[in-house]
């Protein structure tokens, strides 16, 4: 039987009002609950009877089976309208799995709560788990709910923790109270302890804007700069989170502490940290995406490079998000502490079919306005779209993300009827099934582009370049060119069905599954 469903009195063909929303019930109990109950608990949270209940079992979720798979379409498409989450158990202390997290912050529920089965209902604060490790996690900044590729690897690094055992404790930047106080749900998810501390930009600038974002530094005149090392680590690092490192350590005994970005490393580099290993989550070769970046003006690269070396040398770990970062570490660093630590993803939903036979294929391209991504871009639309318009005049690309409103976007918007500019993207899903093909090419080596693992997971084609394609290692890529010509070749098996092409697509989007859709490995906590 289908363990999400619609509970009893409630008309399928009647339209939902759009002022209405409804109570999502996550049952820990491992059997449904009866209509009646449901109602009579989502009444007492204040729940008008009119309301839609669904409920999903948590016991399935940790089988394996996809969550909102079974939700009925005309739920599906009202799911941003949850306000309330119910986490019914047997044992008060029972805690949401990674994949029932991933789940509520896909849905961007706000008000979570939880709820026994003598009917008592409190906030959700993940609690503590007898016997279970201990683990500190830093990161410079807001990553719950994710919304770009670093706050994703960040997210999923501690739903990774948490399934292997680890209560976490976690360190994040703020640069204003009032974004935090927005967040800190999500955060008490995964965190059994969430902790803050001021960026050195005004926070009161802040709080009188209203936002965290109103503090944050203005955007250099030399985008390159933003990638300093130095400059980082004087944004990121400075004697309030020393303290508050400090304190903690002390208070508390961590067996694994887990810094997000080399330059973060200064935060603890004089914290006694009892004996707790020191694992880096590098996110990519930082020395080195600043020499392909920086130009004659810039400060020497090698300098950066020998910093980031000292720093990383002293953990006990450093993560590799890929195997071409893993190889930079070891032979342009002469680290021998590196461990690879691929991006993984707790799916949460059904993916549909990549594309439809017989019409024009739509093209995307998204990313954050950063550098690579602004050169990525330039790249697509001076050399890669003429030739897609050339050989499929139907076919219409759309650019979605902060990369969207990009004054470098202007000169190949301008009078375009095929280019749509989707804007920022809320959620990601929905970007991806407005396309066929991601474009995608690189052009700053380092790291891995979240988005193109997002675009295998959903199951849809990828074209890199060579050097986009050794950024996804182990998974091999069938639609690498490097030529225009190359280009409208692999089009044109694609666009024709071929089956060979067609069937190395589906092996990737398998691979990409095993490798990246499950939570990631810690050999190395």
């Amino acid at each position: 039987m289908p363990f999400a469903y619609r509970l009893a009195g409630l008309d399928d063909e009647q339209p939902q009002a759009p002022d209405r929303r409804a109570t999502l019930v996550i049952c820990n109990l491992g059997e449904k609950l009866a209509a009646q109950r449901a109602l009579k608990i989502a009444s007492e949270l204040g729940t008008t009877s009119g309301r839609d209940v669904v409920l999903l079992s948590e016991t399935r979720a940790q089988k394996g089976d996809g969550l909102l798979s079974t939700i009925e379409a005309a739920t599906l498409d009202r799911l941003a309208a949850y306000d309330v989450l119910i986490a019914i158990d047997r044992n008060e202390r029972a805690s949401l799995s990674g994949r029932m997290i991933s789940v509520i912050c896909s849905l961007k529920v706000v008000n979570i709560r939880r709820i026994n089965p003598r009917g008592k209902t409190r906030q959700y604060v993940r609690p503590p788990r007898e016997g279970a490790k201990r683990a500190l996690f830093v990161f410079p900044g807001v990553f719950a709910p994710p919304r770009i590729g670093s706050h994703q690897r960040a997210f999923s690094t501690c739903l990774d923790l948490i399934e292997a055992g680890f209560d976490v404790d976690v360190v994040v930047k703020r640069q204003g109270l009032k974004r935090i106080d927005r967040v800190r749900h999500y955060f008490l998810l995964f965190a059994n302890r969430l902790e803050t501390y001021q960026a050195e930009e005004s926070e009161a600038a802040a709080e009188a804007a209203g936002d965290e974002e109103a503090a944050a530094p203005a955007k250099l005149s030399v985008a390159t700069s933003a990638y300093s090392f130095e400059r980082r680590r004087a944004n990121d690092v400075n004697d309030r989170a020393k303290s508050l490192l400090a304190a903690m350590a002390a208070e508390t005994r961590y067996d694994v502490v887990v810094v997000s970005f080399p330059w973060m490393l200064s935060a603890v580099e004089d914290v006694d940290l009892n004996g707790a290993k020191l694992v880096c989550d590098t996110h990519d070769v930082i020395s080195n995406r600043q020499r392909q970046l920086a130009d004659a003006a810039e400060a020497a690269p090698e300098a950066e490079a020998a910093l980031e070396r000292d720093l990383l040398a002293r953990c006990a770990a450093v993560l590799a998000i890929s195997r071409s970062d893993a190889k930079m570490f070891r032979a342009k660093l002469g680290l021998d502490n590196v461990v690879v630590h691929p991006l993984s993803y707790y799916p949460t939903e059904t993916i549909a079919q990549w594309r439809s036979m017989g019409r024009p294929l739509v093209f995307g391209f998204i990313g954050s306005d950063m550098e690579p991504n602004r050169r990525a871009l330039q790249h697509v639309m001076s050399n890669w779209w003429p030739a897609i318009e050339a050989f499929s005049p139907e076919s219409r690309i759309v650019i979605g993300g902060a990369i969207a409103l990009s004054p470098s976007l202007s000169p190949y918007v301008l009078l375009r009827e095929n280019v749509t500019v989707a804007g920022p993207v809320e959620e990601v899903g929905q970007f991806f099934d407005q396309i066929d093909v991601l474009l995608s090419p690189t052009v700053v080596q380092g790291g891995v582009n979240v988005k193109n693992v997002e675009a295998l997971l959903r199951r849809r084609p990828v074209i890199v370049n060579t050097l986009g394609a050794r950024m996804l290692l182990p998974l091999v890529a069938p639609t690498r060119c490097e030529t225009t010509d190359g280009l409208v070749a692999l089009l044109k098996k694609i666009d024709r069905g071929d089956p060979a092409m067609l069937a190395a697509i589906d092996q990737l989007f398998e691979e990409a599954a095993a490798y990246h859709g499950k939570p990631g490995l810690l050999e190395w906590a």
